[in-house]
This record gives C-alpha cells, sequence and structure tokens, in this order.
C-alpha cells in the first residue's frame, strides 16, 4: 500500500466524432436454450463480512471485487477484495485502502495482476472516492492514487488493459452531476488524466472498459446523474492523433431513450443494456457491432418466458454474461453464446436457495464471476461452465 503518485495532467487532444452510417437494428433473436451443466463456487467473503462481489476475472484465473460488512446505522461498507482460487481451495485478501480512506471496490483486473476500482481518501469535503490502482505481486501489493481530472472532486476507474490503460469517469462534484469519462495513463513520470468529452448535446459520460487495441465502451447522457435519463452507448477509440468517438446510439426496443454499455470484446464489439422506458422494467441485454457498413444492433434475448436482461462483458469467443430474470425467481446469471448460426442463452444458476444471482465477468477461458443470494446475504461466485 505505497507508491502513491499525485500527478494529474491533461491531454486534451480529443478530436471529433465519427461520422459512420447510423445503426441497423436487427430483430430480436429467438435464443436456443442451452443446458449445457454449470458448476458453481462460493468465494466466500473477507473475514467475518457478510456480503461479497467479484466483478472482474483475468486469463490467470485472479479476481476481484469488494467484500462488505454491516455498520450499526449505516450502509455496508465495502473493502477491495482479490480471490485466488487453487486446488488447495479459495483465498480472499483485502488490497486495503488509500491513506486514512474507509472504504474501496475493485472493478477490473489486468493479466499483470494490476487491478482498479476506487479508494476513498480524506478531503475538505469528506471521504470522497478517488481512482485507484492496485498492483499484485508476489512481494506483495502496492497501491496508487490516480487522482482526478484538473479540479476533479471525485474519481472511480472501471477498467484497465494489458497495456496498463485505464478508464472510468471524474466529476467535478461530489454528487457525479459533473462526470466525464477519463482516460489514466501511468508511467515512469507519473499519472496524466485525459478527459474524454462528451458526445454533442450531452452533459455526462462514463468510459467503463477498454480492450487490448485501445477500444473504450461507455455511454454519453443527460438528466440526474451520469447514469442519465437519456443516453446513447459511445465508442472511444485511441489512436496515433488523438482519440475519436462515435455515437453508437440506442438499443433495439421501441421508444428507446436511454443505452449504455458495460462491456467491450478484443474485437471492439460492445455489450450493455437498453433501457427502453427508463424505469419501465424494460431493460434488454444489447450487442453493438461496428463495421464499414456501420452499426449493427442486436437484441440478446432473455430466458424463457423472461421479460428483461442485462449484458455486463464479453470475451474474444463470443461469449456474453449478464442477467436475466424468470419465473419463480428474481434474476439469475446468463451465459450467452454468439455463433454463426445464432444465439444461445444459458441459465447459470445460484447457490443452493439462492433465487437470484448475476454474471458480471468472464474471462478467455470462459470462467465467469459475480454474486449469488447466499444465507439472506450475497456471495461472490464463480462458474465453471461444461458443454452440451
Amino acid at each position: 500500500m505505497n507508491s502513491r503518485l499525485f500527478t494529474a495532467i491533461a491531454l486534451f487532444v480529443l478530436s471529433g466524432c465519427d461520422d459512420r452510417a447510423p445503426a441497423t437494428l436487427a430483430p430480436p433473436p429467438a435464443p436456443s436454450l442451452s443446458l449445457a451443466p454449470a458448476m458453481i463456487t462460493d468465494l466466500g467473503t473477507i473475514g467475518e463480512d457478510e456480503y461479497s462481489t467479484a466483478n472482474a476475472i483475468n486469463d490467470r484465473g485472479q479476481i476481484v471485487g469488494s467484500s462488505r460488512r454491516e455498520v450499526s446505522g449505516g450502509s455496508p461498507i465495502p473493502r477491495a477484495a482479490l480471490w485466488t482460487v487453487s486446488r488447495a481451495g479459495v483465498t480472499v485478501q483485502d488490497l486495503g485502502v488509500l491513506p486514512d480512506g474507509d472504504a474501496a471496490v475493485a472493478y477490473d483486473i489486468n493479466r499483470h495482476g494490476q487491478a482498479v476500482g476506487y479508494s476513498t481518501t480524506p478531503t475538505d469535503q469528506g471521504q470522497v472516492r478517488h481512482a485507484t490502482l492496485w498492483t499484485v505481486a508476489r512481494e506483495g501489493v502496492t497501491m496508487q492514487d490516480l487522482g482526478t481530472l484538473p479540479e476533479g472532486v471525485t474519481s472511480t476507474a472501471f477498467g484497465i488493459n494489458g497495456h496498463g490503460q485505464i478508464v472510468g469517469m471524474s466529476s467535478y462534484s461530489s454528487d457525479l452531476s459533473t462526470a466525464h469519462a477519463t482516460l489514466w495513463t501511468v508511467g515512469r513520470a507519473g499519472v496524466t488524466v485525459q478527459d474524454l468529452g462528451t458526445l454533442a448535446g450531452f452533459e455526462h459520460s462514463i468510459a467503463y472498459a477498454i480492450n487490448k487495441h485501445g477500444q473504450i465502451a461507455g455511454w454519453s447522457s443527460n438528466g440526474s446523474g451520469p447514469f442519465g435519463e437519456t443516453g446513447h452507448v459511445v465508442l472511444w477509440t485511441l489512436g496515433p492523433a488523438g482519440v475519436t468517438m462515435q455515437d453508437l446510439g440506442l438499443g433495439t426496443t421501441p421508444e428507446a431513450v436511454l443505452a449504455q454499455a458495460y462491456g467491450i470484446s478484443a474485437g471492439g464489439q460492445a455489450v450493455g443494456i437498453d433501457y427502453g422506458v427508463p424505469g419501465a422494467g424494460e431493460q434488454q441485454a444489447t450487442l453493438w457491432t461496428v463495421d464499414r457498413a456501420g452499426v449493427a444492433v442486436q437484441n440478446l434475448g432473455t430466458l424463457p418466458e423472461g421479460e428483461l436482461s442485462e449484458a455486463w462483458d464479453m470475451n474474444a469467443h463470443g461469449q456474453i454474461v449478464g442477467l436475466g430474470d424468470a419465473p419463480d425467481i428474481i434474476f439469475h446469471g446468463v451465459l450467452w453464446t454468439v455463433g454463426r448460426t445464432g444465439v444461445t442463452i444459458q441459465d447459470l444458476g445460484a447457490l443452493p436457495g439462492g433465487l437470484f444471482s448475476r454474471a458480471n465477468a468472464i474471462n478467455d477461458h470462459g470462467q465467469i464471476v459475480g454474486e449469488s443470494q447466499y444465507l439472506g446475504a450475497a456471495h461472490a461466485v464463480l462458474w465453471s461452465v461444461g458443454h452440451d
């Protein structure tokens, strides 16, 4: 928990938006149901904590997320967690907080063991979130405050690629009402911080995931806070001349006004949620594919007799994870597989006795992590999926 760098240098090199053909809407598919077995492992919590969530898994099988404990009269306080699964079992480690901070969450980890998220840190405005980089090595864990945009108050990092490029958001107010998508680059001289901007006509933006080619998925929105009431999916691309921004639009739901992308594959396909009419419970898992012809948008479908679904991550093999509802359950983690012949969908199930689960991330080996209900709380879980 050393090695903190506080340098924050703005690099305003954003170029104009990409004027490609508008999105074409693929009709909602009727995904075929996969009956492949899914084995679920309870990853547990740190110490006596009641809750935990696994947010990401790298190709080495390192898992990060958070573990939370109840606080009398308040909300559970999260601690950034690292799980390691071996033949001997599961170990979990507290990644720590910034000096005098009281909470932290890790959202992503790359193949080098670099994890990102946030830790709280004390300021004149009280405890606020700062984007944080943890580096996990045999010698231990080092920790670095990535800072905010110039004059920013709070920040959170959501994604990191194998080159150590980090994306997330930084806001000029503690309530996130002025959040802008942000890129952090860590070098020997310190940390540079870049505002990725917003789409024309929108106030907020969030960058949520970045692939090895420097393609970034997120969204730009209007309304109360960065999650917005109206918004479009955005694809940023880092290049030698700067950053290009492309509006990928909405999903396929009629009258949709809000869509958000949370994951991006190595091939540049973005996955996320088309919310339809906000607050109406109409969200649908959606895939955006960019090619020379423009943007193709595909509704990934739901579990049998289900009404809603959400997509959170996609690997290099066309496997997408998220959640979906169905009769007799609240929601379950879901695995979609997109192939040449169509889409298959699989219910990943929950821990014994659990009514809900959600799948947050998948690596290129097909290992899936998320959370599941357990004895009235929720625990981080790992799914291993077989074949039909």
